[in-house]
């Protein structure tokens, strides 16, 4: 958890993380405060969290994710929405369904 002007980031590695990930939560928690820094709106911020955990392959989250059955596909998912309808319908959401291909979904 980070704190800046009043703001809260707050990450977790998921269910069943341990105490030795914590500077990965830590990390992406400092990245989406440098967005909201840098002038970046909580969407941003949000996103920048995120992504540094999708590149962390200690958490389950893009280069991360546990593999499927055939022992080589990782079938992922990430959505993002914003009341605004900045990316399309209203909400909008942008969607990576099943993305195989993706090391960071949420991008």
């Amino acid at each position: 958890m980070e704190q800046f002007a009043g703001l809260t980031i707050v990450s977790h590695g998921g269910a069943g993380g341990s105490s030795s990930q914590s500077d990965g939560c830590r990390a992406a928690a400092l990245a989406g405060m440098r967005t909201l820094e840098g002038g970046g709106d909580a969407f941003d911020g949000a996103i920048a969290t995120v992504v540094v955990l999708e590149v962390d392959p200690r958490f389950n989250a893009g280069t991360g994710a546990v593999l499927g059955l055939d022992g080589k596909t990782a079938e992922l998912d990430a959505c993002v929405m914003d009341s605004r309808a900045r990316l399309g319908s209203a909400p909008s959401l942008a969607c990576r369904a099943c993305a195989t291909l993706y090391s960071s979904p949420g991008t």
